[in-house]
Formats: C-alpha cells, structure tokens, sequence
C-alpha cells in the first residue's frame, strides 16, 4: 500500500524564499531507499517540496512494501509532469539514476524524469575551499546555513528502522522515516541560498564604476559590484593577487597593478628585425635604413615592443572578448595584461573582464579541493 503525507513548511524555516533563488517551475526531491544498488534495493519513500501560493508545501509518498514500489514510482512520475527543473542534492549521480533504473524494470515510461537538473552537489562542489566547507555532505552544508536538524538518522541508519517497522508496523518509526525524508527535501530549499553564489560567478551582477588604490606595496584595481541575490554569508578569498569579499548585495574585487616593462609580441615576426643594443624590434620598412650589423633576424622570441607603465592582468575567458593589445612578461605568453589607462575607458569590456577574474578565482577553488 502506498500511502502520502503532505505539510505545509513553517515560514520560519525558511529565512528567505527560495523561489527568489531557483528558476520558476523547481520541484526539490529526495528518495529513501533500502541499499544504494537499484538491482537488489527499492525505493521506500519519496519526498517532494513545491510552492503553492506563496508557500512551500511538502508532500511525501511512502511504499509499505517492496510490492508497492511501482505505484510509487507511477505517482511520482504524475507528480513531476507540470514541473521544468528538478532540485536534488547529488540527485544526478544517485536519484534520478535510480529512478530510470526502477522506471526501465518495470516497464514504465521515464520520459517526464527528462527535467533540467539543478545538482546542488555537483554546483557546488567546486566552491568547497572557497565557502570554507569541510567535506560536501548535505548536512555540512546545512550546518553552514545555521540550519539545526531534529533528525539524527543517517539514509544508512534508516534501512534498519524500515525494516523494524515493515515488522512492527509502530507509528513512531514511520515518524522517525518522514522526519529524516522532510528535513531532506526542506534542506534542499536552504541550500538553494548557495545558488546566490553561483549567480555571482556566473555574471548575474551589475558593475560600478572602477576606480584605482595605492597602498604601500603597489596599486590595486577596485571594481564594486551590486549583486542580484542576497548572500547566505559573506564570502573571502584571495589567489594570485586577486581579492574578492562579498556580503548580502553586494561585492568588491580588487586585482593588482603591475607597475613595470612588459612586451608585446608581434605576430609576424618574420617582418622584423630585432636590434640587441635597444632590445627591441622594428619592422623590415624602418629597420632596412639602419646599419645591418647592429640588428638580427628577429625570432618569435624578440620580436617585440617594450612599454613601460601600469598594467591589469588579463584571464584568458575575459582575453577573448577584448580587441586589446596585449603585454607580456615572458615570451611564453603566460598571462596577458592590458594597460590600465584602456581599463578606464568607456569601451573597455568591463563586465567581461570581472567575469573572468571571478572564474579566474573559482578555478583556484576548484584545483584546490
């Protein structure tokens, strides 16, 4: 027999609202099973959270048996049907697999399972160091929120209380198997606040106006930033020189200026000569006048123009978009800067540029968990 539970979540729960985070039509879900593997475990429970009238419902369907699995599953491919994304917590990996796993035993048409995933697991994982996570279980991410849970069951632990309670049939097991199930699903609706960060750097900000620092040890570029969602908590982190803090609405970067010489290379260096004593080149046109001992064949290597002045660093996302010269320090071309005065013009691809400085910073994160 499959029986269901619906209930309506405490406001106070729920610090803002996560339709302000989530794309609309978002369903969260979670499924209880008795083992990890689809071939020898079945789905006992599944748990689903949508908004209602400004409101966040949870509705839970609950299999008494291993015999009611494909009405449960039948139901929850009902439920899912007016609904564009599906919410889970590393539901890309194990739910949603399950799920077309028991949907291909039975027989049943798993179209409607075909949703955009939001993977809360797999969003976040990559900003593991950058929010000062200790590990990426749900619960971790839970207690950062400040979120306290009732339940002390682990899905692992609950296997055993199904059981018990399959025998027993003693309502105070079924309690304890919906609670652990509904503090799943309303948890999904918290962590939704951490998409605010991946609305960050994914460029959902509105820039102002940039302006330049001098501090004791060098320059810095400062870009204020407004947000589009509000931050959970505030964010620091530093790599490479690049410094970002964000709190609520709103964010500051600041990358570093390069005060020095840097070269630009030519690219067709075989129309150049590279003159040692200057350590520069100059193009065949002009250099063919000069007196041909004091000047060489210029290679990839030479062929350049030195400059001297304040410079930006440059990622290599943001390089794409710019129509730029640009400076190097090394003949390798390991990282291209700009001069600053070209930051400050009103053409500049501003927006372009932070993006790629933040996706500069999200990959340090990435490397480093």
């Amino acid at each position: 027999m499959v029986k269901q539970y619906i209930k309506k979540i405490d406001s106070g729960h729920l610090s803002r609202r996560p339709q302000d985070y989530l794309p609309e039509g978002t369903m969260a879900y979670d499924i209880e099973t008795t083992g990890l593997s689809s071939r020898f475990a079945h789905i006992y429970c599944i748990g689903s959270a949508y908004a209602e009238g400004g409101s966040w419902c949870i509705r839970q369907v609950f299999a008494e048996s291993a015999d009611d699995e494909p009405a449960l599953l039948q139901d929850f491919l009902e439920e899912i049907l007016p609904y564009r994304y599906m919410l889970s917590f590393n539901g890309t990996s194990f739910d949603l697999r399950f799920l077309e796993e028991k949907c291909a035993r039975y027989g049943l048409y798993a179209g409607a399972l075909e949703k955009s995933q939001i993977d809360l697991y797999r969003v976040l994982s990559p900003m593991k160091r950058m929010l000062g996570l200790s590990d990426m279980r749900q619960k971790t991410l839970e207690r950062r929120m400040g979120l306290v849970r009732e339940d002390t069951f682990t899905g692992g632990d609950l296997i055993h209380v199904y059981r018990e309670y399959q025998e027993s049939q003693e309502e105070k097991l079924l309690r304890e198997l919906l609670l652990h199930n509904a503090e799943d699903v309303e948890g999904l609706l918290i962590l939704s606040y951490y998409l605010a960060y991946t609305a960050l750097f994914g460029g959902k900000f509105k820039e102002s106006v940039p302006a330049v620092e001098s501090e004791d040890d060098g320059s810095s570029f400062i870009l204020p930033l407004h947000l589009e969602s509000v931050l959970p908590f505030s964010l620091n982190y530093y790599s490479g020189g690049a410094y970002l803090y964000a709190e609520k609405c709103t964010a500051l970067l600041k990358v570093p200026v390069l005060e020095g010489t840097l070269k630009f290379f030519y690219p067709n260096y075989k129309d150049y000569y590279y003159f040692p004593e200057e350590d520069q080149a100059f193009h065949k046109d002009v250099a063919r006048f000069t007196d041909s001992s004091h000047r060489k064949k210029a290679t990839a290597a030479t062929a350049y123009q030195k400059k001297n002045g304040l410079f930006l660093p440059v990622p290599a996302k943001a390089a794409q978009e710019m129509d730029l010269p640009f400076f190097y320090e090394t003949p390798k071309k390991d990282l291209p800067f700009v001069e600053l005065s070209k930051a400050e013009e009103e053409a500049f691809p501003l927006h372009y540029y932070i993006e790629g400085i933040l996706q500069y910073l999200l990959a340090d994160s990435r490397k480093q968990k």
